[in-house]
């Protein structure tokens, strides 16, 4: 099916254009098409109404339906002020396709509120600022991440709604407001790879706003972040906050979150340089912090079960206890007795509040398939909050039924059964588990057996 087919121009006939987008949406429910469908079909309420302002029943139309998508994309509800919250992940949707119909869902219903906002007699404040939400959630979180463009387009709508005029008033003289949140000046951590916080803002509406696009912050002398740089804005390491309540406060902050690299023990220098989109003024902030030696931590094992043995219902079982909660474990499977060589299982790494955590593993590799039978170990991980690690190692024996190796494949067995004074009889053996058989008796001694004979 062609993207044209699915985009295609509304033609004349509504109802026929209504019922290609509808056609569209059932054959491809949950996928970018079946959500681009969805929006012309709200869109398609629209069109041939006279009245379609924010009150009116054509608009009420428009807005639930996108409203539903926008929900069934995962997304927030576009009905409330507080947009904040994480995206739901939805079955068969990857993350990179669910962004994609939230930005374009959400940046379409944004503009459209705005616009009929700015229209309204009265004008319709309240819509109007939900528009603006929207659409700062839009730049935050989708696309490319947050850019200078995104930015002063925000800006002007905070214009827009404040009623404010694009004159005299815009003569910037304030630098960017660079105010650090953590680590702290001179803070003291023990996480040995700690995120940047810090926030930027430039006064009140009227002014400009930093230029995310050429933000520079170096770390140890070393440039950590790049603005013009395409893989630091992918990061998306801004989010917007606005200000729509206050005429003369600060509009707009935008919140910077920039991971670290590992680093050493002792003190680390962090310089942030931040410009005016416009206006050309500048701002550095400089501040360090030090990485002390985190307190060690202790990981006790206890083997509540060393052998995987699935046509038992036994499968290895580790109780780790760790001295500092709230902890992180995490275990790696390796053939013979000790940790070294080419893993066979590597779990995902799961935390625990009490520092006490029951690991089990099914005898299966990474891939789902049956490992071979004899010793196995376990290397336990576990990490504190503050960065300190213990290991700690458990002795497992895997004895899968049927020797293993390979691991069990279903399929079907001749199985040949020697009875007194008659031929040798055999029968069909189909294996459809580990731990069960179904026999099937060929259709002549079905039949018998059915009459008793057999």
């Amino acid at each position: 099916m062609s993207r044209a087919y699915i985009l295609g121009a509304i033609r004349h006939d509504l109802a026929a254009s209504r019922q290609a987008y509808q056609d569209v949406l059932t054959r491809f429910p949950n996928s970018y098409f079946g959500y681009v469908a969805e929006s012309n079909l709200a869109d398609l309420e629209l069109i041939p109404q006279t009245d379609s302002s924010l009150h009116s029943p054509a608009f009420q139309a428009y807005f639930a339906r996108i409203r539903a998508a926008v929900l069934r994309a995962g997304g927030p509800d576009i009905s409330l002020d507080n947009l904040s919250g994480p995206i739901r992940p939805v079955p068969g949707l990857s993350s990179q396709e669910q962004e994609l119909i939230l930005e374009d869902l959400l940046e379409l219903v944004a503009d459209r509120m705005r616009v009929r906002a700015a229209h309204e007699t009265p004008f319709d404040v309240a819509i109007y600022k939900r528009g603006i939400l929207i659409q700062a959630l839009v730049d935050s979180r989708f696309g490319e991440g947050l850019n200078s463009t995104d930015v002063f387009y925000l800006r002007s709508k905070g214009f827009s709604l404040f009623r404010l005029q694009d004159s005299s008033q815009i003569q910037d003289q304030t630098p960017p407001l660079i105010t650090v949140q953590s680590p702290a000046d001179g803070a003291v951590v023990t996480e040995t790879s700690p995120t940047l916080l810090f926030t930027l803002s430039d006064g009140d509406v009227t002014q400009f706003q930093p230029d995310v696009d050429r933000l520079k912050v170096w770390l140890d002398g070393s440039l950590l972040y790049d603005g013009q740089r395409a893989e630091d804005r992918a990061r998306k390491a801004f989010q917007v906050a606005l200000n729509l309540e206050q005429r003369n406060a600060t509009f707009m902050t935008l919140q910077a979150s920039i991971p670290t690299p590992p680093l050493g023990v002792g003190t680390h220098q962090v310089e942030v340089n931040a410009v005016d989109r416009i206006a050309q003024n500048a701002a550095t902030r400089r501040w360090s912090f030090r990485i002390a030696q985190p307190a060690p931590i202790s990981l006790q094992l206890e083997v509540l079960s060393k052998h995987v043995k699935p046509h038992k219902g036994e499968l290895a079982r580790v109780k780790a206890t760790a001295s500092s909660p709230p902890t992180q474990f995490s275990y790696t499977v390796y053939r013979g007795t000790s940790p070294s060589g080419q893993p066979v299982y590597t779990s995902t790494p799961v935390s625990s509040p009490s520092g006490v955590q029951e690991l089990v593993w099914n005898g299966l590799n990474n891939s789902g398939q049956q490992v071979s039978n004899g010793s196995h170990v376990m290397l336990v991980m576990a990490r504190s909050s503050a960065g300190a690690t213990a290991s700690g190692t458990a002795q497992i024996v895997v004895n899968f039924q049927g020797g293993g190796g390979q691991g069990f494949r279903p399929g079907s067995w001749l199985l040949a059964l020697q009875a007194p004074l008659r031929p040798t009889l055999w029968l069909a053996v189909k294996l459809v588990s580990p731990l069960s058989a179904l026999v099937e008796l060929p259709e002549n001694l079905r039949a018998s057996s059915r009459r008793g004979k057999a």
